[in-house]
């Protein structure tokens, strides 16, 4: 199963966001919720490498 990405402008919106799936028994286990800073961190870090 492919992961789903969501970008987030902050990290407190993602705490806020993860809260609330729990709370509402959503299925979230394939989301990978970021901020573009660790979206553009990480396809740096693949890249040096």
């Amino acid at each position: 199963m492919r992961c789903k990405w969501v970008l987030l402008p902050n990290q407190s919106l993602r705490w806020t966001l993860v809260e609330r799936l729990l709370h509402e028994g959503c299925d979230w286990v394939n989301l990978r919720l970021v901020t573009p800073l660790q979206l553009a961190t990480e396809g740096l870090r693949h890249i040096a490498r």
